[in-house]
């Protein structure tokens, strides 16, 4: 029997924003557009005000004109650099950190599970990998976690291989 639903306590908490404001900025890079489209609403009605976009050179942009506070980032992104090179969430990670004054806590938010994707990621500043499918839940407890400080991105470790 279907009845009527009420959200959880928590869940609840998590998704009003204060007195209409939004709870912080979050730019989403993701070239699928079922996913964009899913992500833009999930932390819309978390209270988010959100910023998406499909490829990594609107990442860049988006990243000095929207001023998010939060990317959630794809890894395979099909932009291509003026060079001709493809520019992917691995090179917007790396665009972050290099050419802006204060980086940008990122997550990344891929299909990819292998551990030297895993690695890259953390060594080029994402504070956060999760990987699709993701449950709601876990993104915005990540997203929040990152606006707060609570996982700031790692600093870069010596690697295995220089002992």
């Amino acid at each position: 029997m279907m009845g009527f639903w009420k959200k959880p306590k928590a869940e609840q908490r998590e998704t009003e924003a204060v007195c209409g404001v939004p709870r912080g900025r979050v730019l989403v890079v993701e070239d699928d557009r079922t996913t964009r489209e899913l992500l833009s609403q999930l932390l819309s009605r978390a209270g988010y005000a959100v910023m998406a976009v499909a490829d990594g050179s609107e990442a860049l942009t988006e990243a000095t004109r929207f001023s998010p506070q939060v990317i959630v980032l794809d890894l395979m992104l099909p932009s291509t650099e003026p060079g001709g090179g493809q520019f992917d969430g691995f090179g917007v990670l790396k665009w972050l950190n290099m050419r802006l004054a204060r980086p940008i806590p990122a997550m990344v938010l891929t299909c990819r599970q292998d551990e030297p994707s895993r690695r890259l990621a953390a060594s080029l500043g994402a504070g956060k990998y999760l990987t699709k499918p993701f449950k709601h839940q876990e993104l915005l407890d990540a997203i929040q976690d990152l606006m707060s400080g609570a996982n700031p991105p790692p600093t870069q470790s010596p690697s295995p291989d220089s002992h």
